[in-house]
């Protein structure tokens, strides 16, 4: 049994904008091809520092021998986000170093919703039959000498430049974040045009929603729980909730009777890697080539999230269909 090529659905949002950003408390792009002025490094685990490319590391340059500010379409990525200079922590090995860039002190006392953005993009590396990336982490801290605060982790690999937004918490006249790089034998965790500025209220909004089919190979008739289709959604804003109250799906699949009765279900994710621990709505069927999904009241989180269309097949499911 084969791995469908396309399922469509239907959605539809409108985004509210209550507020405009009103104070920018840091703007860095590295374009100065250094640690910039008033940053600072902290070793966690080895004594790798960040560097400045432009982009991320390439296998034909594995001593950096091309200067840094060149473009070379082998690295990954190719090029910064903008300018000639973004930062990368990078290291080949097994070692798993770690090590964390830290903005200047800050003074975000009375900010109302300070945001932080930037770009990131962390590739896998396939070496040997084995894929691994490497990862990022964000913390904050109120003061110079209080403890780091994980405030998130980015954990999937990001293929390309996006852009990550984080509302920073517990607001304090002497500030930090950090931005920690992992190693973990990937292409380098790569950030650029790091921004924090206060926004105002947004309401939470979609602001892009991209379908994945979930993997292609021949799948066992009898097989319970195939991950089908995986539906990305990227939530922007700051107060309010994005509800999630219903979602409809057309079947493309060669026979619906391949499926066991209640044997369509969603599953909600926070990372790109399925799970089942989190369940939406209740199983149901394809109904005249039509699943409804209603009553979801599944509140998306801001960022990445992910919502799984998966199938229980019967035991005589026939072979050669596509699902």
């Amino acid at each position: 049994m084969k791995l469908p090529k396309l399922i469509t659905m239907i959605v539809a949002w409108t985004p509210i904008f209550t507020g405009n950003a009103q104070t920018t408390y840091l703007s860095e792009g590295f374009e100065g091809g250094a640690t910039p002025a008033g940053w600072d490094e902290e070793y966690v685990s080895g004594n790798e520092p960040w560097r400045y490319r432009n982009g991320g590391h390439s296998p034909n340059d594995n001593n950096w021998l091309v200067p840094p500010d060149q473009i070379d379409i082998t690295r990954n990525p190719p090029a910064a986000y903008a300018g000639t200079y973004n930062a990368i922590f990078f290291k080949q090995g097994d070692n798993n170093e770690r090590t964390k860039l830290i903005t200047p002190e800050m003074d975000l006392e009375g900010g109302t919703s300070v945001e932080l953005s930037f770009y990131l993009c962390q590739i896998p590396w396939t070496f040997g039959g084995s894929t691994s990336w490497d990862v990022l982490r964000v913390y904050y801290k109120t003061a110079e000498g209080n403890p780091w605060v994980l405030l998130h982790e980015y954990l999937d690999p990001v293929y390309e430049w996006e852009l990550q937004t984080l509302v920073l918490p517990n607001l304090s006249s002497t500030y930090y974040v950090a931005f920690e790089g992992h190693t973990r034998w990937g292409y380098g965790t790569c950030i650029d045009n790091v921004v924090i500025e206060e926004k105002g209220l947004q309401h939470l909004w979609i602001g892009d929603i991209k379908f994945q089919q979930a993997f292609a190979d021949f799948i066992p008739s009898g097989t319970p729980d195939v991950p089908v289709l995986r539906v990305d959604f990227k939530v922007y804003g700051n107060t309010d909730s994005a509800m999630l109250e219903r979602m409809t799906f057309t079947s493309l699949n060669t026979s619906d009777t391949d499926i066991l009765p209640s044997g369509v279900k969603l599953y909600s994710t926070e990372s790109q890697f399925f799970s089942k621990d989190h369940p939406l709505g209740s199983p149901t069927n394809f109904v005249a080539g039509v699943a409804n999904f209603t009553g979801l009241g599944h509140s998306l989180p801001r960022g990445h999230s992910y919502v799984w269309l998966v199938y229980d097949l019967v035991m005589d499911a026939a072979h050669g269909n596509i699902l």
